[in-house]
């Protein structure tokens, strides 16, 4: 075989899926605008794959179709089981508050224990220490600098004006 018949055999096995394609859709397009309807459904595809001739193909896609349905009602009933549980929607709220003071008293009881014994007693030392000075939980003190009570305000740049400049 020549390189250019290679390249023609190449460029048909890659077009070749294209064009059928094609094939097929507009033969169920046809079929589709026959029955008056705008949107090319299942049977409109097996009815254009009979008109061209592809019987052979009908038990493949009937199989997939069978499956395809198959996997759409299992989705919708997994959808719509949410949705019809039997529970109404005020009882699904008072559900769902339950478990989140479930879960903020769990949290509290985790974390809040060590916040409630350890802060509020350090807080306490800070207050009752003198000014300048900090207690650490060892007791030791550190000395930090006095607070400032007093900012000096920022300065501002002033524009010096003419006196005999008119503002009007």
């Amino acid at each position: 075989m020549t390189d250019t018949a290679a390249t023609v055999y190449k460029i048909i096995k890659e077009l070749m899926p294209n064009e059928f394609i094609h094939l097929i859709a507009s033969e169920s397009n046809e079929v589709c605008g026959q029955s008056g309807k705008k949107t090319i459904g299942p049977d409109h595809v097996i009815e254009g794959l009979k008109n061209l001739g592809f019987q052979h193909y009908l038990a493949n896609v009937n199989s997939v179709l069978e499956d395809h349905k198959e996997e759409k009602t299992i989705r919708s009933k997994k959808k719509a089981k949410g949705k019809h549980s039997g529970v109404s929607a005020e009882e699904l709220l008072a559900q769902q508050r339950a478990l989140f003071a479930k879960a903020r008293a769990r949290s509290d009881s985790q974390v809040g224990p060590a916040l409630n014994d350890s802060a509020p007693a350090s807080l306490n030392s800070l207050a009752a220490t003198p000014a300048g000075t900090v207690s650490a939980v060892s007791g030791a003190e550190a000395t930090v600098p006095e607070a400032q009570t007093h900012m000096p305000a920022p300065s501002l740049l002033k524009k010096e004006y003419d006196e005999d400049e008119d503002y009007d």
